[in-house]
């Protein structure tokens, strides 16, 4: 079990750090009770990747004790080199919800994301 309980889910149904580590994903979410309110409700954070990202379905650095994180530059195969003077833009989201993965819609929640313009 987790340290302090929850769950790792990725858009892809792989769940915890062994599965979810460095798997390309569009989502992905920690959920669970509060560990000092276990019989509360199930609430999570998930973090959305954007399509027009540098790399789109980036992998994801996780961790069981609750630590998301989209790491694309973290699993290059090949040094990146961004040049002189040149930009990159990177877009993500970050929802807290209630509920596990499901119950938020979050499949929904990132398909709204991505039409209203983000």
């Amino acid at each position: 079990t987790p340290l302090g309980g929850g769950a790792l889910l990725n858009a892809n149904g792989q769940s915890g750090e062994k599965a979810t580590f460095g798997q390309a994903s569009v989502w992905c979410d920690f959920h669970g009770k509060r560990h000092r309110h276990p019989s509360g409700p199930v609430e999570g954070i998930a973090m959305f990747d954007h399509p027009k990202n540098p790399w789109p379905q980036c992998p994801w650095f996780t961790r069981d004790y609750g630590f998301i994180s989209p790491t694309p530059m973290n699993f290059l195969d090949e040094p990146w080199t961004l040049a002189a003077g040149k930009s990159v833009n990177m877009r993500y989201c970050v929802v807290a919800h209630a509920g596990d993965p499901r119950d938020a819609g979050l499949d929904g929640l990132h398909r709204d994301w991505l039409s209203s313009g983000a």
